[in-house]
């Protein structure tokens, strides 16, 4: 079965030459499924070789028919970035746009199965897929929306107050097959072209983090659902390029950034200083309970002080 369909991938690079190499890889044996398969790789001005890398990867291994290496001229940002292949897709008239991780590799019919579900339903406006890590642990891709209570819940880390208030908790852990879903992760995000015509591109004022949520609040306010569609299947190395997943590493201000702009631009100052108060509360809990237990702190180094130092609470530049 293959779908005559043209599907655009935004792959955005950043010092992952080897991970984009992996990562198309995969994406040419999808290519039997989906014909019209096409990807733009943006390098988003890396400071090593990677554009070179990745051009000459491309030219020996004979993929121009069907990839292109661009460079975006400038660090901007993950949205920035996919913005300029997702501009370019919709010149050239692309049914669908997938936006893929460069840490991310592909199993078999795992586009097919994001086109065959958004064909499917019509109301879907983006399919996301099922994410494993590199040693075939799921991983987390469904989300609720962050909320004032969320914040509180996902600091606090009490199993028993997320069993208890599930559609709160941030993270679904359970996702069901093509349920529709608050957020997916930006990992593996198959769109419609509509979706962009109607709703707009992403918001580059994110540099890295909260710029899908942000999308996908957008999307689900003009109508469309957002669906997990489960045989759709990946492989995603998590934090590969950013390292934001290594606890022993301070979160980096442009994770602050991005999750205040969110709530500010999203539901307004009041209801971020809400959210972030709750944060620390749940976060001082949180502390005070490993503390009792005996049990290890798993916050990243000057966690508490960086949130407060820019949260809504005292940072004011938005």
């Amino acid at each position: 079965m293959s779908f005559a369909k043209s599907v655009g991938v935004a792959i955005v690079n950043y010092k992952t030459a080897d991970l984009v190499k992996d990562c198309l890889k995969s994406l040419s044996n999808e290519r039997v499924y989906l014909p019209n398969l096409k990807v733009i790789i943006v390098d988003n001005d890396s400071s090593d070789d990677s554009l070179a890398e990745l051009s000459n990867f491309v030219n020996a291994k004979n993929l121009g028919s069907w990839v292109e290496v661009i460079s975006s001229g400038r660090n901007g940002g993950f949205a920035f970035g996919n913005n300029v292949a997702i501009k370019r897709f919709l010149k050239q008239d692309q049914d669908y746009i997938w936006l893929l991780n460069p840490d991310t590799f592909i199993a078999e019919k795992a586009g097919l199965a994001l086109v065959s579900f958004l064909e499917k339903n019509q109301e879907a406006g983006i399919a996301g897929s099922y994410q494993q890590d590199e040693n075939g642990k799921t991983l987390v891709s469904a989300f609720n929306y962050p909320s004032v209570f969320g914040e509180f819940l996902g600091s606090l880390k009490l199993g028993i107050l997320d069993k208890i208030f599930k559609s709160k908790v941030i993270s679904n852990h359970d996702p069901i097959n093509y349920k529709s879903y608050d957020w997916m992760s930006g990992a593996s995000l198959l769109v419609r072209r509509e979706v962009f015509e109607n709703v707009g591109i992403m918001d580059e004022k994110y540099f890295l983090y909260f710029e899908e949520v942000d999308f996908c609040f957008k999307v689900k306010k003009h109508g469309y659902s957002i669906n997990y569609v489960q045989d759709s299947r990946i492989s995603h190395y998590v934090g590969a390029s950013t390292n934001i997943t290594d606890v022993k590493l301070p979160k980096p201000k442009f994770w602050f950034d991005s999750r205040r702009r969110y709530f500010v631009k999203n539901h307004g100052k009041f209801i971020a200083f809400m959210a972030d108060l709750n944060h620390l509360l749940g976060l001082l809990l949180y502390r005070l309970k490993q503390k009792i237990k005996g049990a290890e702190d798993d916050t990243p180094p000057g966690y508490f002080k960086d949130f407060f130092k820019y949260s809504s609470i005292v940072y004011k530049q938005d």
